[in-house]
Protein backbone atom coordinates (compact mmCIF):
# COMPACT_ATOMS: atom_id res chain seq x y z
CA UNK A 1 0.00 0.00 0.00
CA UNK A 2 2.99 2.36 -0.07
CA UNK A 3 2.06 4.51 -3.06
CA UNK A 4 0.57 8.00 -3.28
CA UNK A 5 -2.91 6.80 -4.25
CA UNK A 6 -3.36 5.00 -0.91
CA UNK A 7 -2.47 7.86 1.41
CA UNK A 8 -6.00 8.29 2.79
CA UNK A 9 -6.36 4.60 3.60
CA UNK A 10 -2.95 4.55 5.23
CA UNK A 11 -3.93 7.54 7.34
CA UNK A 12 -6.95 5.52 8.53
CA UNK A 13 -4.87 2.41 9.26
CA UNK A 14 -2.37 4.10 11.61
CA UNK A 15 -4.94 4.74 14.42
CA UNK A 16 -6.24 1.18 13.96
CA UNK A 17 -2.73 -0.17 14.52
CA UNK A 18 -2.35 2.13 17.56
CA UNK A 19 -5.54 0.65 19.09
CA UNK A 20 -4.18 -2.85 18.46
CA UNK A 21 -0.92 -1.87 20.16
CA UNK A 22 -2.69 -0.52 23.24
CA UNK A 23 -4.87 -3.60 23.49
CA UNK A 24 -2.00 -6.08 23.12
CA UNK A 25 0.94 -4.20 24.61
CA UNK A 26 2.94 -5.13 21.50
CA UNK A 27 5.82 -2.65 21.17
CA UNK A 28 6.37 -3.50 17.50
CA UNK A 29 2.79 -2.47 16.74
CA UNK A 30 3.32 0.67 18.82
CA UNK A 31 6.32 1.57 16.64
CA UNK A 32 4.49 0.89 13.37
CA UNK A 33 1.48 2.94 14.46
CA UNK A 34 3.64 5.94 15.31
CA UNK A 35 5.83 5.62 12.24
CA UNK A 36 2.87 5.26 9.85
CA UNK A 37 1.28 8.31 11.48
CA UNK A 38 4.53 10.28 11.02
CA UNK A 39 4.76 9.45 7.32
CA UNK A 40 1.08 10.28 6.84
CA UNK A 41 1.46 13.63 8.61
CA UNK A 42 4.43 14.52 6.41
CA UNK A 43 2.55 13.50 3.26
CA UNK A 44 -0.19 15.91 4.34
CA UNK A 45 2.43 18.67 4.89
CA UNK A 46 2.12 18.70 8.70
CA UNK A 47 5.82 18.58 9.55
CA UNK A 48 5.42 19.50 13.22
CA UNK A 49 3.03 16.58 13.73
CA UNK A 50 5.38 14.24 11.87
CA UNK A 51 8.28 15.22 14.13
CA UNK A 52 6.16 14.73 17.24
CA UNK A 53 5.21 11.20 16.20
CA UNK A 54 8.84 10.33 15.45
CA UNK A 55 10.12 11.72 18.76
CA UNK A 56 7.57 9.58 20.66
CA UNK A 57 9.04 6.44 19.10
CA UNK A 58 12.12 6.38 21.35
CA UNK A 59 10.34 4.19 23.90
CA UNK A 60 9.09 1.46 21.56
CA UNK A 61 12.40 1.48 19.65
CA UNK A 62 14.30 0.80 22.87
CA UNK A 63 11.78 -1.78 24.10
CA UNK A 64 11.62 -3.66 20.80
CA UNK A 65 15.43 -3.84 20.41
CA UNK A 66 14.81 -3.76 16.65
CA UNK A 67 17.84 -2.00 15.12
CA UNK A 68 15.94 -1.26 11.90
CA UNK A 69 13.26 0.72 13.75
CA UNK A 70 15.92 3.15 14.94
CA UNK A 71 17.21 3.55 11.39
CA UNK A 72 13.73 4.29 10.00
CA UNK A 73 13.04 6.98 12.61
CA UNK A 74 16.48 8.61 12.43
CA UNK A 75 16.59 8.76 8.65
CA UNK A 76 13.13 10.33 8.47
CA UNK A 77 14.11 12.95 11.06
CA UNK A 78 17.15 13.75 8.91
CA UNK A 79 14.88 14.00 5.87
CA UNK A 80 12.67 16.51 7.68
CA UNK A 81 15.82 18.45 8.60
CA UNK A 82 16.74 18.63 4.90
CA UNK A 83 13.24 19.86 4.06
CA UNK A 84 13.26 22.53 6.77
CA UNK A 85 16.80 23.71 6.10
CA UNK A 86 18.28 22.87 9.49
CA UNK A 87 21.96 23.81 9.94
CA UNK A 88 24.50 20.99 10.06
CA UNK A 89 22.15 18.49 8.45
CA UNK A 90 24.85 16.90 6.25
CA UNK A 91 26.73 15.91 9.41
CA UNK A 92 23.59 14.22 10.74
CA UNK A 93 23.07 12.44 7.41
CA UNK A 94 26.66 11.19 7.55
CA UNK A 95 26.23 10.09 11.16
CA UNK A 96 23.14 8.02 10.36
CA UNK A 97 24.94 6.40 7.43
CA UNK A 98 27.95 5.58 9.61
CA UNK A 99 25.84 4.23 12.46
CA UNK A 100 23.94 1.83 10.23
CA UNK A 101 26.66 1.08 7.65
CA UNK A 102 26.72 -2.57 6.67
CA UNK A 103 23.54 -3.37 8.60
CA UNK A 104 20.75 -2.41 6.20
CA UNK A 105 20.55 -2.74 2.42
CA UNK A 106 19.11 0.74 2.01
CA UNK A 107 21.66 2.64 4.13
CA UNK A 108 23.78 3.70 1.14
CA UNK A 109 20.73 4.61 -0.94
CA UNK A 110 19.35 6.73 1.89
CA UNK A 111 22.64 8.61 2.24
CA UNK A 112 22.71 9.21 -1.54
CA UNK A 113 19.11 10.46 -1.59
CA UNK A 114 19.56 12.86 1.30
CA UNK A 115 22.95 14.13 0.13
CA UNK A 116 21.49 14.56 -3.34
CA UNK A 117 18.57 16.50 -1.87
CA UNK A 118 20.96 18.94 -0.25
CA UNK A 119 22.97 19.25 -3.46
CA UNK A 120 19.77 19.96 -5.39
CA UNK A 121 18.89 22.75 -2.96
CA UNK A 122 22.36 24.30 -3.09
CA UNK A 123 22.64 24.12 -6.86
CA UNK A 124 25.35 21.46 -6.78
CA UNK A 125 23.43 18.52 -8.24
CA UNK A 126 25.55 18.60 -11.40
CA UNK A 127 28.60 17.58 -9.38
CA UNK A 128 26.84 14.33 -8.44
CA UNK A 129 26.26 13.14 -12.01
CA UNK A 130 29.03 10.47 -11.86
CA UNK A 131 27.70 9.18 -8.52
CA UNK A 132 24.15 9.06 -9.84
CA UNK A 133 25.30 7.12 -12.88
CA UNK A 134 26.99 4.64 -10.53
CA UNK A 135 23.76 4.30 -8.53
CA UNK A 136 21.91 3.39 -11.73
CA UNK A 137 24.47 0.72 -12.54
CA UNK A 138 24.37 -0.74 -9.02
CA UNK A 139 20.72 -0.27 -8.05
CA UNK A 140 17.73 -2.53 -8.44
CA UNK A 141 15.51 0.53 -8.99
CA UNK A 142 17.22 1.89 -12.08
CA UNK A 143 14.20 3.78 -13.43
CA UNK A 144 13.87 5.80 -10.23
CA UNK A 145 17.43 7.13 -10.40
CA UNK A 146 17.26 8.18 -14.07
CA UNK A 147 15.35 11.48 -13.76
CA UNK A 148 17.74 12.80 -11.05
CA UNK A 149 20.64 11.80 -13.31
CA UNK A 150 19.00 13.73 -16.15
CA UNK A 151 18.65 16.80 -13.92
CA UNK A 152 22.31 16.50 -12.91
CA UNK A 153 23.39 16.26 -16.54
CA UNK A 154 21.27 19.26 -17.44
CA UNK A 155 22.86 21.21 -14.58
CA UNK A 156 26.29 20.32 -15.99
CA UNK A 157 25.28 21.65 -19.41
CA UNK A 158 24.93 18.20 -21.01
CA UNK A 159 21.60 18.88 -22.68
CA UNK A 160 21.95 16.01 -25.16
CA UNK A 161 22.64 13.54 -22.36
CA UNK A 162 19.69 14.83 -20.34
CA UNK A 163 17.46 14.54 -23.43
CA UNK A 164 18.56 10.94 -23.90
CA UNK A 165 17.60 10.18 -20.28
CA UNK A 166 14.13 11.62 -20.87
CA UNK A 167 13.65 9.79 -24.17
CA UNK A 168 14.78 6.45 -22.73
CA UNK A 169 12.77 6.73 -19.51
CA UNK A 170 10.52 3.81 -18.62
CA UNK A 171 7.94 4.62 -15.97
CA UNK A 172 8.46 2.57 -12.79
CA UNK A 173 5.66 0.73 -10.98
CA UNK A 174 3.32 2.65 -8.71
CA UNK A 175 5.11 2.29 -5.39
CA UNK A 176 6.77 4.46 -2.75
CA UNK A 177 9.35 5.75 -5.23
CA UNK A 178 6.87 6.64 -7.99
CA UNK A 179 5.75 10.11 -6.92
CA UNK A 180 9.19 11.65 -6.38
CA UNK A 181 10.49 9.94 -9.53
CA UNK A 182 7.72 11.55 -11.58
CA UNK A 183 8.28 14.92 -9.89
CA UNK A 184 11.93 14.75 -10.95
CA UNK A 185 10.91 13.71 -14.45
CA UNK A 186 8.51 16.66 -14.66
CA UNK A 187 11.26 19.09 -13.69
CA UNK A 188 13.54 17.54 -16.29
CA UNK A 189 10.87 17.87 -18.97
CA UNK A 190 10.33 21.54 -18.05
CA UNK A 191 14.07 22.21 -18.11
CA UNK A 192 14.37 20.63 -21.55
CA UNK A 193 11.23 22.45 -22.82
CA UNK A 194 9.69 19.15 -23.89
CA UNK A 195 6.16 20.37 -24.50
CA UNK A 196 5.17 17.01 -25.95
CA UNK A 197 5.22 15.37 -22.51
CA UNK A 198 4.16 18.18 -20.18
CA UNK A 199 0.41 17.62 -20.42
CA UNK A 200 0.69 13.92 -19.69
CA UNK A 201 2.85 14.57 -16.63
CA UNK A 202 0.45 17.27 -15.42
CA UNK A 203 -2.49 14.88 -15.62
CA UNK A 204 -0.58 12.06 -13.90
CA UNK A 205 0.58 14.24 -11.00
CA UNK A 206 -2.45 16.50 -10.48
CA UNK A 207 -4.37 14.02 -8.27
CA UNK A 208 -1.58 14.35 -5.71
CA UNK A 209 -1.33 18.14 -5.70
CA UNK A 210 -2.16 18.33 -1.97
CA UNK A 211 0.71 16.04 -0.97
CA UNK A 212 4.37 16.33 -0.15
CA UNK A 213 6.46 14.02 -2.31
CA UNK A 214 8.20 11.48 -0.07
CA UNK A 215 10.63 8.73 -1.10
CA UNK A 216 10.80 5.31 0.53
CA UNK A 217 8.98 5.81 3.83
CA UNK A 218 10.56 9.13 4.62
CA UNK A 219 14.13 8.80 3.38
CA UNK A 220 13.71 12.08 1.46
CA UNK A 221 10.91 14.64 1.39
CA UNK A 222 11.54 15.96 -2.11
CA UNK A 223 9.01 18.75 -2.45
CA UNK A 224 5.40 19.84 -2.77
CA UNK A 225 3.49 18.30 -5.64
CA UNK A 226 1.64 21.61 -5.98
CA UNK A 227 4.97 23.21 -6.89
CA UNK A 228 5.63 20.51 -9.48
CA UNK A 229 2.23 20.73 -11.19
CA UNK A 230 2.31 24.52 -10.93
CA UNK A 231 5.64 24.50 -12.75
CA UNK A 232 4.16 22.22 -15.42
CA UNK A 233 1.13 24.53 -15.82
CA UNK A 234 3.46 27.51 -16.18
CA UNK A 235 5.51 25.73 -18.84
CA UNK A 236 2.31 24.88 -20.75
CA UNK A 237 1.21 28.54 -20.70
CA UNK A 238 -1.75 27.94 -18.36
CA UNK A 239 -1.01 30.97 -16.21
CA UNK A 240 -4.27 30.88 -14.24
CA UNK A 241 -3.73 27.29 -13.10
CA UNK A 242 -0.06 28.02 -12.40
CA UNK A 243 -0.93 31.00 -10.20
CA UNK A 244 -3.48 29.00 -8.21
CA UNK A 245 -1.18 26.01 -7.68
CA UNK A 246 1.92 28.04 -6.89
CA UNK A 247 0.08 30.33 -4.50
CA UNK A 248 -1.04 27.17 -2.70
CA UNK A 249 2.55 25.92 -2.70
CA UNK A 250 3.87 29.16 -1.18
CA UNK A 251 1.33 28.98 1.65
CA UNK A 252 2.13 25.34 2.39
CA UNK A 253 5.88 25.86 2.23
CA UNK A 254 5.63 28.74 4.69
CA UNK A 255 3.44 26.66 7.02
CA UNK A 256 5.97 23.81 6.90
CA UNK A 257 8.85 26.26 7.44
CA UNK A 258 10.53 24.74 4.37
CA UNK A 259 12.83 27.47 3.02
CA UNK A 260 13.84 25.88 -0.28
CA UNK A 261 10.24 25.09 -1.18
CA UNK A 262 9.22 28.60 -0.15
CA UNK A 263 11.97 30.10 -2.31
CA UNK A 264 11.31 28.00 -5.39
CA UNK A 265 7.51 28.37 -5.23
CA UNK A 266 7.80 32.15 -4.89
CA UNK A 267 10.17 32.37 -7.85
CA UNK A 268 7.81 30.33 -10.01
CA UNK A 269 4.76 32.29 -8.83
CA UNK A 270 6.54 35.55 -9.67
CA UNK A 271 7.35 34.14 -13.11
CA UNK A 272 3.69 33.20 -13.62
CA UNK A 273 2.59 36.71 -12.61
CA UNK A 274 5.06 38.28 -15.03
CA UNK A 275 3.79 36.03 -17.84
CA UNK A 276 0.20 37.02 -17.07
CA UNK A 277 1.01 40.76 -16.77
CA UNK A 278 0.31 40.68 -13.05
CA UNK A 279 1.06 43.30 -10.42
CA UNK A 280 4.65 44.49 -10.58
CA UNK A 281 4.59 45.30 -6.85
CA UNK A 282 3.49 41.75 -6.02
CA UNK A 283 6.20 40.33 -8.27
CA UNK A 284 8.88 42.43 -6.58
CA UNK A 285 7.69 41.39 -3.11
CA UNK A 286 7.84 37.71 -4.08
CA UNK A 287 11.33 38.12 -5.52
CA UNK A 288 12.57 40.05 -2.47
CA UNK A 289 11.38 37.43 0.03
CA UNK A 290 12.67 34.57 -2.12
CA UNK A 291 16.06 36.26 -2.60
CA UNK A 292 16.40 36.78 1.15
CA UNK A 293 15.67 33.09 1.81
CA UNK A 294 18.03 31.97 -0.95
CA UNK A 295 20.88 34.07 0.41
CA UNK A 296 20.30 32.96 4.01
CA UNK A 297 20.34 29.27 3.12
CA UNK A 298 22.87 29.20 0.29
CA UNK A 299 20.48 28.23 -2.50
CA UNK A 300 22.92 29.28 -5.22
CA UNK A 301 20.95 28.16 -8.26
CA UNK A 302 17.83 29.91 -6.98
CA UNK A 303 19.86 33.07 -6.38
CA UNK A 304 20.95 33.10 -10.01
CA UNK A 305 17.43 32.48 -11.32
CA UNK A 306 15.98 35.14 -9.04
CA UNK A 307 18.64 37.60 -10.19
CA UNK A 308 17.70 36.98 -13.82
CA UNK A 309 14.03 37.40 -13.01
CA UNK A 310 14.63 40.63 -11.12
CA UNK A 311 16.48 42.08 -14.12
CA UNK A 312 13.64 41.05 -16.43
CA UNK A 313 10.98 42.90 -14.40
CA UNK A 314 12.88 46.18 -13.92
Amino acid sequence: MWDPSTELRRAEIAPEVARMARASGDVDLEFFAGFFAAVSAAEHCDIADARQHLELLAGPITASRNFYFGFLAERMLASLDVLTGQPGVQARIDAVAERYAGTHADTTGTWALQTGGLAYQSGGLGDLAPSLRAMIEESEITSNWRPPLGLAMLARGDRAGAMAVLDDFEEPPLDYFWLTTMQSLAELAVGLERHDVLRGLFERLSPYRDQLGITASGSLCLGLVATTVGQLALAMGDHEAARELLDQAVSRADAMDAPFEATKARRLLATALVAADGSADEVRKLIDVAAELAEAHGFRAEQLLLGELAIAVR
